[in-house]
């Protein structure tokens, strides 16, 4: 046995060369190792795949109305109405029912298409699809860099198949109301 190579250790090498598992049956080798192909993502991974993509743009910087951050705009529509934001992707509505709000939501509804297409899936596939964003949240202590300026936020993400385990993901992050002349708008070209 001692020069003998192994053939699941030349099936993984010539699959990283680019050729095709679909030949390749699970059976144990000379190690007694028993392998398989990759396995596809389950509906479960791609759809928290998708939350997960949806988070980190919806809080993320890039993420603009009229050139001002989206997340300053929303705080500056609903802090007077209890520093609450939902967002409904599926239909592309907002609670709050603000100008920017509706925007936002369209503009998010359009991404979460975009993304449930990429993994194969289609917006009916979901039955609840929001982001919620509180503003003021009571967070711990050093739960947020004190580097960044402003009030304490948690933004959820919640994506539900109609059938199935949802996907929930969350984040928390500052923010200062976009007071108009404060802040300049990004560069537009």
């Amino acid at each position: 046995m001692g020069n003998m190579k192994c053939s699941n250790i030349n099936m993984r090498e010539s699959a990283k060369q680019g050729s095709s598992w679909e030949f390749f049956s699970p059976a144990p080798c000379c190690c007694g190792i028993l392998t398989s192909p990759p396995q596809p993502m389950t509906r479960y991974t791609k759809i928290k795949h998708v939350a997960a993509g949806l988070l980190q743009s919806f809080v993320s910087r890039n993420n603009d109305v009229g050139g001002f951050w989206a997340l300053g705009v929303l705080y500056c529509e609903v802090g007077a109405t209890g520093d609450v934001c939902h967002l409904n992707l599926l239909d592309g509505t907002a609670a709050s029912s603000t100008a920017n709000g509706e925007l936002v939501a369209k503009n998010y509804a359009a991404f979460l298409r975009s993304a449930l297409l990429a993994k194969g899936m289609a917006p009916g596939d979901l039955e609840e699809a929001s982001v919620h964003v509180q503003f003021n949240a009571s967070l711990p202590d050093r739960a947020i860099d004190v580097c960044y300026h402003g009030d304490p936020f948690v933004c959820t993400v919640a994506l539900r198949p109609a059938c199935g385990k949802e996907a929930r993901m969350q984040t928390a992050g500052r923010c200062l109301f976009n007071h108009v002349g404060r802040f300049s708008r990004r560069a537009v070209h």
